[in-house]
């Protein structure tokens, strides 16, 4: 959980740098995941970066994006997604990070989410060449999935409404869950690193100023 206080302190020094109108928390949080994620996968070169560019993916959902509008009723999420490459050190600096984000959730506004779904187009190319979504030997590739803002623990199955929510570990790589902390505004954020990175993850003084 990234607690609120400290995380809010935090968020007005990065919009400050970013020149990033409020940014969300999603895009705070992500991007400095995404941060210690690459440092940790490069701290056995003598630089960041050195080997190959990292590629950072966040899924979408553009249900709010659709020119015909679904109604609130309507079940289930219409996924696209979008990415931005970090090929230097100062790609992954938050500031940078954080603009980048905002910048594609801006252009992803402007798509048009039926001929024009990346996450879609990604998936039928990759079973065009026989291979897994994002799965690219050129690129170290990371993933997000935010469900900040869901009502989760506001669903009630009819014996009352949950005491904590979760999300499963799974046969995943380089993949991070975000979703809200049930007190308060922070965001719990559920970590998938392949297990030699995930030690120097954890050591990052920088993500650990932030975490309780």
């Amino acid at each position: 959980m990234f607690p609120l206080f400290q995380f809010i302190r935090h968020n007005l020094k990065v919009a400050e740098e970013s020149g990033v109108e409020n940014p969300t928390r999603a895009e705070v949080v992500s991007a400095l995941l995404f941060k210690c994620a690459v440092k940790a996968a490069s701290s056995t070169t003598t630089s960041m970066l050195t080997r190959r560019p990292s590629k950072f993916v966040h899924l979408l959902n553009v249900r709010s994006m659709m020119k015909s509008r679904l109604p609130q009723s309507a079940i289930g999420n219409l996924l696209s997604s979008f990415s931005t490459t970090a090929t230097n050190e100062q790609d992954i600096e938050l500031p940078t990070l954080v603009r980048n984000l905002r910048k594609g959730v801006e252009v992803a506004y402007t798509k048009d989410h039926v001929e024009q779904n990346e996450l879609i187009l990604e998936v039928v190319e990759s079973m065009r060449k026989g291979k897994k979504p994002f799965d690219d030997e050129y690129e170290n590739v990371y993933s997000c999935s935010n469900l900040c803002r869901f009502p989760l623990y506001k669903v009630d199955f009819g014996w009352g409404k949950p005491e904590r929510v979760s999300l499963p570990n799974g046969p995943f790589k380089n993949l991070f869950f975000l979703k809200d902390y049930k007190i308060g505004g922070g965001v719990d954020a559920r970590v998938m690193l392949q297990k030699q990175h995930m030690s120097e993850f954890e050591r990052d003084e920088e993500l650990l100023e932030l975490i309780s």
